[in-house]
């Protein structure tokens, strides 16, 4: 509550104004929250069906291809046998994209306890990757920092 100086020429006035959204008690005492306001109901975000088939279509489209160049990488680590630190953060890097990309095919539940498997398992892998990734980029600094130090 900050006080305002509303002082005329005869009689000094100060008038206190509430901040940050706060309004005043009713006698005037001190500053309160208001009560909140109720949530209004929307609907569902939607599609119209053309445009949601061909989302569909992409997205699953995408994440097959996605899914078949992860496999060959994935096979051409597995046959050059160099399991340097470097190459053991890719694979559990890509084998984690992998299995993200495999929770995004299933199409068509519509129950919510699979849906939220689905979603946890998602958020999951994605997390692992991020993880990795940011193990690779600890693994390359200390790469520049001993290369630098010799």
């Amino acid at each position: 509550m900050i006080l305002q100086d509303v002082s005329n020429e005869t009689d000094p006035l100060y008038e206190c104004i509430c901040q940050l959204g706060t309004i005043k008690k009713e006698d005037g005492s001190s500053c309160i929250a208001p009560t909140p306001r109720p949530a209004t109901r929307r609907p569902p975000p939607t599609l119209p069906p053309s445009l949601k088939t061909t989302a569909t279509v992409l997205t699953r489209g995408a994440s097959i291809l996605l899914i078949v160049f992860l496999l060959v990488t994935l096979i051409l680590f597995a046959l050059a046998g160099i399991w340097d630190n470097s190459r053991l953060i890719h694979f559990n890097m890509e084998l984690a994209l992998l299995l993200a990309h495999f929770c995004l095919l299933p199409v068509g539940f519509n129950e919510p306890s699979i849906c939220k498997l689905i979603s946890i398992s998602l958020h999951f892998f994605f997390l692992v990757c991020f993880t990795f990734m940011f193990l690779e980029s600890l693994h390359l600094y200390s790469l520049v920092g001993w290369v630098v130090q010799s």
